[in-house]
């Protein structure tokens, strides 16, 4: 008789325990739908005065959600946001629990309560959790929300303690030198760069390695060097590496400069008719080791 009222009672948790889940997801997917209809085509919430934090990407960290955090007031929400550089053909996993308040994701609309490619679920340590994996179409910066989920018109919104996780897979796999691409430190970096002239002509310079570090660009013909470029290992001085480049052109150029290790790209600038100023960028790429 003790195990027939002992296994009852584990089916009556366990149903309860669902049905709560139930619930919460459909308010999940209630506050998606919000955010939605906020902006066409879908992406971040306008949040006023609320200064994303940048990541690079794997990494895992852990937040805290207060009544000082930013306010999202379309969907009564507190949320911290994050940005970080995706790469084409990059697959990320973001894995957001805590164990204070039911959480909720927001990731530019790319993926879904909805749909199912955010799965939420409750944890046996208690926690809330939700986890989507997406595989990056386009290299850019994305946009990442954590949020708690009270729902429109409930009240202030649960605060406390949270940890994302956020890991990579696919993607860059290594620098692979062409015509075009220079691959400098022990092949770690990528660097291309892209020229336009007054007239509309347009280019990709010419590649030539210099050293291990260094390398340089021709534009027009392959006597015609126009931008000399290096990228050092100062991750003992500062954690960082450093770029280098020095230009003797004033046409518009475009200098990438993307970690095949992480997927952080830096991009640099010389406006049209503008002589090529000198960048000596100590704090260029905080991707070290």
């Amino acid at each position: 008789m003790l195990k027939t009222r002992l296994g009852t009672f584990a089916i009556i948790s366990l149903l309860f325990v669902n049905a709560a889940h139930a619930q919460v997801v459909a308010r999940q997917i209630q506050a998606e739908a919000a955010m939605k209809q906020q902006v066409v085509p879908p992406r971040i919430s306008p949040l006023a005065a609320c200064t994303p934090t940048a990541l690079t990407i794997p990494t895992t960290r852990t937040g805290t959600l207060t009544t000082s955090s930013c306010y999202n007031s379309l969907i009564n929400t507190v949320e911290d946001i994050y940005t970080f550089t995706g790469t084409a053909g990059q697959t990320i996993t973001v894995d957001y629990s805590s164990t204070s308040y039911e959480v909720f994701l927001w990731f530019e609309g790319l993926v879904s309560y909805s749909d199912g490619t955010i799965q939420s679920s409750f944890l046996s340590s208690g926690a809330s959790r939700s986890k989507f994996t997406y595989t990056f179409k386009t290299t850019r910066t994305y946009t990442l929300e954590t949020q708690s989920l009270f729902g429109p018109g409930e009240g202030f919104p649960y605060t406390g303690n949270y940890t994302v996780a956020i890991t990579t897979s696919g993607g860059p796999s290594g620098c692979t030198v062409n015509s075009t691409t220079l691959c400098l430190n022990n092949n770690r970096f990528a660097v291309s760069a892209s020229w336009r002239t007054t007239s509309g002509q347009t280019g990709a310079g010419a590649a030539v390695a210099i050293t291990s570090d260094t390398g340089y660009f021709t534009f027009f013909s392959a006597t015609n060097v126009e931008i000399v470029i290096k990228v050092l290992d100062a991750c003992p001085l500062n954690s960082r590496y450093w770029v280098f480049a020095g230009g003797l052109t004033d046409v518009n150029v475009t200098l990438t400069i993307r970690d095949t290790k992480l997927g952080t790209t830096k991009t640099y600038t010389n406006p049209l008719g503008a002589a090529f100023q000198p960048i000596q960028d100590t704090n260029a790429l905080a991707v070290c080791p």
